[in-house]
């Protein structure tokens, strides 16, 4: 990647993993991988103009980066972006990667309807504007709600690049190269939520006891009836690939009609839940 952007690259390159899967042999659906790249694309130039000189630049023509992806390294399916400036001395590039990544969460974050997580995101990002020099609270607060302008403006983008979830790949993660504990995982249910005619809300992961019950094994999907709520079942999706080996603890548990603590996320609308998406098992 080094040799790709010379000395225009911005500090550490975003790296955009495929995991799960087609995505476990190395490889993706071809259309969904470059509807997703493409996606990608745009979500990171917008963020990444907005980190480097807080400004919100709709045309591509006027924005002044480039994203440039580097061949695959080795992992499921894994790709580096870089930012190549056509003016290096535009940004201040010891903030500029943490900043874009925190933007790229945050948009993906409000498509998908995580309002706790975009909570906390924008106290990140009220801190990382901070630290740009904006110490005015009326400039950070118009700045917040440039952001959330851009996060809606890129909804569309953020479909196309959650493509592969589901299909192809398990999850997406994007992140900053190096980084521990940044950037955003994305799976099914987020791919779901983004995809979603109407808003819908994504609740945080909590622990559950279920009982399955209408177990479709090819489309991971159940009825699943909680331990506190027994007299209500509920439409859920296990997006744990523990699923497809033979004998799982999922399996058991509809066999046995036996209770089964799991990690599950709800969807809701208007603050009732719809779905869950089991993500693993206790």
């Amino acid at each position: 990647m080094s040799d790709l952007v010379g000395a225009a690259q911005l500090g550490n390159s975003i790296v955009i993993r495929y995991d799960g899967l087609d995505a476990d042999r190395h490889v993706v659906e071809i259309g969904d991988l470059s509807v997703s790249l493409r996606g990608l694309g745009r979500i990171i130039t917008v963020a990444g103009t907005f980190a480097a000189q807080q400004r919100l630049m709709e045309r591509s023509s006027a924005r002044p980066v480039r994203v440039l992806v580097g061949p695959p390294r080795d992992g499921s399916l894994t790709v580096e972006a870089a930012m190549m400036w056509l003016d290096q001395h535009a940004f201040a590039a010891s903030t500029v990667s943490g900043l874009t990544v925190l933007l790229i969460g945050y948009v993906f974050k409000s498509a998908a309807g995580q309002r706790e997580e975009m909570k906390h995101l924008r106290a990140s990002l009220e801190t990382a504007i901070k630290e740009l020099g904006h110490r005015d609270q009326p400039v950070v607060e118009r700045l917040l709600d440039t952001i959330d302008r851009m996060a809606d403006i890129l909804k569309p983008a953020a479909r196309q690049a959650v493509a592969p979830i589901g299909r192809s790949a398990g999850t997406l993660e994007i992140g900053e190269q190096g980084a521990h504990g940044g950037g955003i995982t994305l799976g099914k249910v987020e791919r779901d939520a983004i995809d979603a005619s109407e808003p819908i809300e994504i609740g945080l992961e909590v622990s559950i006891g279920v009982r399955f019950s209408e177990m479709n094994w090819d489309a991971r999907t159940c009825k699943v009836e909680l331990v506190s709520e027994p007299e209500l079942r509920y439409p859920a999706e296990i997006t744990d690939p523990e699923v497809l080996v033979p004998n799982n603890a999922y399996a058991d548990a509809f066999a046995g009609q036996t209770v089964l603590e799991v990690r599950a996320k709800p969807t809701m609308r208007n603050g009732v839940i719809e779905r869950w998406y089991i993500s693993n098992h206790s």
